[in-house]
């Protein structure tokens, strides 16, 4: 029996098997940590993204909304912040426009009132909380720690 090649795996292979590496994925690791050198390739890509820019500072892109110049990293957009994005498009937009009738809208007003007022609210409600109650000690939640049964509040 013999080792898979690869340092960090402690997997033994057996004699009959010509297999050097227990695993591609166990290969792959292996030769992309240890035996590649990526040094040069990160220098190259420095050099080339440094020459990239100075292009792209010759004939920049602008914001169509300040007119400021774009920076490299957003050089494929059209704005330089979501300020201006939001400023130049919404420029044109047009609201929405219900018709509602008297009778409708005094519904809306009142539905919300019932619904979102603290005091009146039924969500705020003690027999809607204790209809979740119920339904919460139905089927709890425990701790993933310690395998306590948390609390509704908790939940």
């Amino acid at each position: 029996m013999h080792k898979c090649k690869n340092i960090e795996c402690n997997v033994m292979l057996e004699d009959s098997d010509k297999k050097v590496y227990c695993s591609l994925t166990c290969r792959s690791y292996y030769v992309n940590k240890y035996l590649r050198d990526y040094s040069k390739i990160k220098q190259t890509l420095n050099e080339n993204s440094k020459q990239k820019q100075k292009e792209y500072y010759k004939n920049p892109n602008y914001c169509k909304h300040c007119n400021k110049i774009l920076k490299y990293s957003k050089k494929e957009g059209k704005f330089c912040n979501h300020s201006c994005s939001a400023s130049c498009t919404n420029k044109n937009r047009k609201g929405y426009t219900y018709n509602l009738s008297k009778e409708g809208r005094d519904s809306l007003i009142k539905s919300a009132y019932k619904n979102f007022n603290p005091i009146y609210g039924v969500y705020n409600s003690k027999e809607y909380h204790e209809k979740l109650l119920k339904e919460y000690n139905k089927n709890p939640s425990y701790c993933k720690v310690c395998n306590k049964k948390l609390s509704y509040k908790k939940k």
